[in-house]
């Protein structure tokens, strides 16, 4: 399988600081049914034996390709040197932590060719060390347009890219931001801009495709600083400009899931006038009669306690995770 046009699925996946579980990954896509493949890793400058984990699955499968950065520039440019390699006819994204069912290529491959459907949505599962299977994306919720996928998402539905075939013409004349050094939300943005410049058609299955591994050392996993919750609504803003720079049609959905993100953040012990003076949405979105209007009456009050009342924020937010561990989502 050689040939450019043989490959059905090209697999692409950042790399870096995953060697504990990245020959799970690689074992869990080449032992797929559907063998017409190639995956493309990148390794991102990982300080760890990735890359020679890395090359030594070269050596043995064909099908896997490395591609060694010289500088780290983090997932989002890592994904933008996958797709513009790729050759096969479908695109799917996966991080070198996670893993994949047997039979997850067969089910969305066989799905897409069925439908035709620019977008194949499968549904995911979070896992881990001594964890029970969470469900984390509900595929049946995402719609069948790409104006109720995005919906979805901005109803705090799944944005991630992983558990996805991608038609790779939804990558050919066309370019997608791709910003050096963004490691949050990156690929909220990358689906976004998907959605609004190509306006895909969209399917989905209820079997599980994925396997999202709790990885208490990655960057979603630790505590974030300052820096890394300004990093984070940077990049949250970009993709919410983004869909306002196309239409006005999302913007209550937007302003609702912008400002539940503001909540969020400042009930888990983020400076609330650090946030309130990020820019003058944010300004706009923490008055509260804007927050009582977009949000409601019962969170507006939530918001502005924690805004004021730093230990019930705190009491707040341990009351949210213990639910969260309690669900197996943490």
């Amino acid at each position: 399988m050689n040939e450019a046009n043989d490959i059905k699925i090209s697999v692409i996946i950042p790399v870096y600081n995953v060697a504990e579980f990245l020959p799970r990954c690689l074992d869990s896509i080449l032992g797929q049914s559907v063998r017409e493949i190639e995956v493309i890793c990148i390794n991102d400058c990982t300080p760890d034996n990735s890359g020679t984990i890395l090359d030594n699955y070269c050596i043995h499968d064909s099908r896997v390709r490395a591609i060694h950065k010289t500088v780290n520039e983090g997932p989002m440019k890592a994904r933008e040197t996958g797709y513009k390699e790729a050759r096969g006819k479908y695109i799917f994204f996966c991080d070198g932590d996670d893993f994949l069912p047997e039979n997850a290529f067969d089910t969305l491959l066989r799905l897409a060719m069925q439908s035709d459907a620019d977008i194949t949505v499968g549904n995911a599962e979070i896992t881990g060390t001594g964890k029970k299977r969470v469900r984390k994306r509900n595929a049946a919720a995402i719609g069948t347009s790409w104006q109720s996928y995005l919906r979805h998402i901005l109803n705090w539905g799944t944005p991630a890219l992983w558990g996805i075939l991608f038609k790779r013409s939804l990558f050919e004349n066309v370019e997608y931001t791709a910003i050096a050094g963004m490691k949050q939300s990156e690929d909220r943005r990358l689906l976004t801009e998907i959605l609004l410049k190509k306006k895909p058609s969209v399917t989905a299955t209820d079997r599980v495709v994925y396997l999202y591994w709790i990885n208490p050392h990655s960057t979603t996993r630790t505590k974030p600083s300052a820096q890394s919750i300004l990093s984070q609504f940077e990049s949250l803003f970009g993709s919410y400009y983004f869909i306002e720079s196309v239409t006005s049609d999302f913007t209550a959905a937007n302003d609702n899931q912008m400002l539940r993100y503001l909540s969020l953040y400042i009930e888990n012990g983020a400076d609330a006038a650090m946030l309130r003076d990020f820019n003058s949405d944010c300004r706009r979105l923490l008055r509260f009669s804007n927050m009582r209007a977009i949000i409601g009456l019962r969170l507006a009050v939530h918001t502005a306690m924690c805004m004021h009342l730093p230990l019930y924020a705190t009491a707040m937010n341990r009351i949210r995770n213990y639910i969260r561990k309690m669900q197996g989502k943490s």
